[in-house]
């Protein structure tokens, strides 16, 4: 095993390398990333947060893909719920 390749001097190198893109604020904040995830259990999208913002909050995505907007959580993985029904329910 080579250390220099799989371990960085600090987390947002780490982050940079592994979590590029939509999970590297995941990555950087383990409070969450106030992005969007989908919440299969209650087939809607909610945000990825530690906290209960007004009913949206769906706890800490851990590992789990993250969008920008509740319309790109919905279109992606819950197509078969109506964009403005799943929209509805994310909304404050």
């Amino acid at each position: 095993m080579n250390p220099t390749e799989w371990l960085y001097d600090n987390l947002e190198a780490c982050c940079d390398r592994y979590y590029p893109g939509f999970n590297r604020p995941k990555c950087m904040d383990e409070k969450g990333s106030g992005l969007w995830v989908v919440d299969w259990a209650n087939d809607r999208c909610a945000l990825d947060c530690e906290e209960n913002i007004g009913g949206l909050c769906g706890g800490v995505a851990a590992g789990k893909e993250l969008f920008l907007d509740p319309r790109s959580c919905c279109e992606s993985d819950l197509f078969w719920v109506a964009p403005k029904f799943c929209e509805v329910s994310t909304s404050a």
